[in-house]
């Protein structure tokens, strides 16, 4: 059977395949010979259109059944309720791969039947500091400033799906059957519970998989010419997805400068001068960080970052002292009223 393709699921969803394209769709329907691949290459809003017409579908396949004059039920019904128990069951396993149940009403889909839109929730940082979002499966993720996530708040029972546009931090909360998966641009990054970096901004030329905890999966999108390859990766590893040459190029074990800012550590700090706190948070990330009103170094910090990574630590200080923090490259600046410093002088008489 000749091979299906997300471009052309994508096209029966909308309505636009020709009669030939049609027959191919249902015929791979009616026989599911297809990898999951396929249908994990389709975005989020694709995989809910493709939920709902298989749904559709299994529906009708059900009353046509039930059409069936009483006499010819009666005369084969062994063999069609043999036939129709597997023509469902292989129907629910595909479902099962799609994986998207009941999504949020945050935002609908474009270009598709108003009776088929999906929905989704969407978070983008339109902020120059790290926004972090707590999913339901208990996966936090961070998300860096120009990056969106889409996914459903309450996910399948089969899979946890997202799809990230610039750039993230997942810990991923461990679930040994159902597996988290991140679709970006042509790379598709699976895991079932681990710490990972995914670098994917649209006008770079290529994406980056790091890995800080667990093991991690990623693969390519196939193509008509090339089957997907994929490659495993352990902590302090990387893959580098080259857009240009559509291939994987796996580095050895290294210590990963993205990494850096997601260990985590524990400091308790008791009315110390912001300053000193600064300098001591640069040594450890190996980060820089200016302060842009330099009142804010006279500012004390009473404060316990028990097991915090530095994106959570410059949020909770930034908090602390009533100021704000920008990311930009690898600066970070500190701005903020700041505070009066003490005069430790006496006056005599």
């Amino acid at each position: 059977m000749e091979r299906i393709t997300p471009e052309l699921l994508q096209k029966y969803l909308q309505g636009k395949c020709t009669p030939e394209e049609n027959d191919l769709v249902n015929t791979w329907y009616d026989s599911f010979e297809t990898s999951a691949d396929d249908i994990r290459l389709l975005d989020i809003q694709q995989h809910e259109l493709l939920r709902k017409k298989m749904m559709q579908q299994i529906k009708n396949n059900l009353n046509e059944a039930d059409q069936f004059p009483e006499d010819e039920k009666k005369h084969d019904h062994d063999n069609s309720t043999r036939w129709l128990f597997f023509k469902v069951a292989a129907a629910i396993s595909v479902l099962a791969v799609i994986g998207i149940g009941i999504l949020y009403k945050d935002r609908k889909a474009a270009d598709v039947p108003a009776n088929l839109q999906a929905t989704i929730a969407t978070v983008v940082n339109k902020t120059q500091s790290i926004l972090r979002q707590d999913l339901s499966d208990g996966t936090t993720v961070w998300l860096k400033p120009s990056s969106s996530i889409e996914y459903p708040t309450t996910f399948s029972k089969a899979s946890r799906f997202i799809q990230l546009k610039g750039e993230a931090f997942f810990d991923v909360a461990r679930e040994e059957n159902r597996p988290f998966i991140v679709t970006t641009g042509n790379v598709t990054t699976k895991v079932l519970g681990t710490s990972f970096n995914i670098k994917a901004y649209n006008d770079a030329s290529t994406i980056e998989v790091s890995v800080m905890t667990g093991k991690v999966a990623v693969q390519m999108k196939p193509t008509d010419t090339r089957d997907s390859s994929s490659v495993l990766l352990t902590p302090n590893e990387r893959v580098t997805y080259v857009k240009s040459e559509n291939r994987l190029l796996k580095e050895a074990p290294i210590q990963l400068p993205e990494l850096s800012m997601w260990q985590v550590t524990t400091i308790v700090y008791e009315n110390v001068p912001v300053d000193r706190v600064l300098r001591m948070l640069e040594e450890k990330y190996n980060v820089t960080i200016q302060v842009k009103n330099e009142n804010l170094k006279n500012c004390l910090l009473r404060a316990d970052f028990t097991n915090q990574n530095l994106a959570d630590i410059l949020e909770m200080l930034s908090r602390s002292i009533e100021a704000t923090y920008e990311l930009k490259d690898d600066t970070i600046y500190l701005d903020g009223t700041g505070c009066v410093k003490e005069d430790t002088t006496t006056k005599s008489n």
